[in-house]
């Protein structure tokens, strides 16, 4: 019932840069989109709230981490769904929660009490960040509900080659999650389906990075799912073609700009291009990876991985199935070398000389620091318990 995309490519290997890349299409700039001065920009967020859309961010997890609070807040997005505050409430404490926060079943139980108070006859973007799978594990209030689960990863191990099913063994508690949290999200569309009965409604469904299930293969770590989903497709349809997380904001922009007289900015500055829809393996981005260490020294240029890891250029063919292949013709290595810096080159000059776009929907508040001012007194109060026991409230 969707349109699926096998061979879909993160923008980084951990969660930081998903956020942006998927509903903005941005550099990356020296450390990540929204841990630097961040450029103007816009994004979907900005895009749709400009043709009157209410804009939404549902999240289990702490809003700062990874600086997902400063993005969400540069674009004016409308509402931040309080979930974590509302798992740490003694009275949710039998409802399924981590470290992160709620479990995806109650989170989105939870964000469906929020939207089903809205206003039926207004425009919505919402985005979900669920945190269940975050770690090779899965908990749940009960634990024999739990042990479905991993009894379901097990069957699923069991049917594998036998020289792979140690290594899935390995994470069987990330594969656990994963069927938790697929029950979860058809739990979700169901629950939302029956509110918005009109079906008038697209869901956009990916992760933020892979697994890298202890892969030699370096796209291992940046292959996610794409799956669009929505009552209103006329039909299905399976592409492996390869496309990035940078290609879904150009797509849906210009779907609803030129069917649905969605009004957009004059100039567009994505990172990428509309998602291929060429059904046999074809791969023509291109994107760099912007590592954990905050480098770049891979990403994809057209059919090629280029690589400068350990200060050695390698350039791999992309074959179907992302399988690589390498190439020691040193003119096309150089060759790609070339416009590949130059895509990185792009990428640091645009954001950090703030050149990204000046037809911006949304300013940005400025502030100016103010250098030389003098403090005239300061007092500070606490509770007398040590903070072992008791933790002292904010002052």
């Amino acid at each position: 019932h969707s349109l699926l995309w096998t061979n879909c490519l993160s923008t980084t290997p951990r969660s930081f840069g998903a956020v942006p890349a998927i509903t903005g299409s941005v550099p990356h700039g020296l450390k990540g989109f929204q841990f630097g001065d961040i450029p103007e920009y816009n994004s979907l967020f900005s895009v749709l709230k400009d043709n009157d859309y209410h804009t939404s961010a549902f999240y289990a997890g702490e809003y700062s981490f990874d600086k997902v609070y400063d993005y969400l807040i540069s674009q004016k997005v409308d509402f931040l769904a309080p979930l974590l505050e509302d798992q740490q409430k003694k009275e949710n404490k039998h409802l399924d929660f981590t470290y992160w926060g709620y479990q995806d079943k109650p989170m989105f139980d939870k964000s469906m009490d929020i939207i089903e108070q809205r206003d039926k006859n207004k425009s919505y973007f919402d985005m979900f960040m669920t945190v269940s799978q975050h770690d090779n594990r899965l908990r749940l209030n009960d634990k024999e509900r739990a042990e479905i689960y991993y009894k379901k990863a097990a069957d699923i191990i069991a049917t594998l080659p036998e020289n792979e099913q140690d290594k899935m063994n390995e994470i069987i508690g990330h594969l656990a999650a994963t069927i938790y949290g697929d029950e979860a999200i058809q739990h979700f569309v169901k629950r939302y389906s029956e509110y918005y009965s009109d079906g008038n409604y697209i869901f956009v469904i990916t992760g933020d990075h892979s697994l890298n299930i202890n892969s030699d293969n370096p796209l291992d770590a940046f292959h996610v799912p794409l799956i669009i989903w929505s009552p209103m497709l006329e039909k299905t349809a399976h592409f492996k073609s390869v496309v990035s997380h940078n290609d879904i904001v150009p797509t849906l922009n210009a779907l609803l700009r030129d069917n649905y007289n969605l009004k957009t900015p004059a100039s567009i500055h994505w990172m990428g291009e509309e998602l291929d829809t060429i059904k046999d393996f074809h791969c023509d981005i291109k994107t760099c990876f912007l590592r954990y260490t905050r480098t770049i020294f891979d990403g994809v240029y057209e059919n090629y991985y280029f690589s400068t890891a350990n200060n050695k250029k390698r350039l791999f063919l992309i074959k179907e199935g992302l399988e690589l292949e390498e190439i020691n013709d040193q003119t096309l290595i150089n060759e790609v070398s070339e416009n590949f810096e130059t895509l990185i080159y792009v990428d640091n000059y645009s954001y950090t000389n703030n050149k990204i776009t000046k037809d911006i929907l949304f300013p940005q508040s400025k502030f100016k620091q103010i250098k030389n001012y003098t403090i005239d007194s300061v007092f500070c109060t606490s509770n007398q318990e040590k903070p072992s026991i008791v933790k002292p409230v904010k002052t």
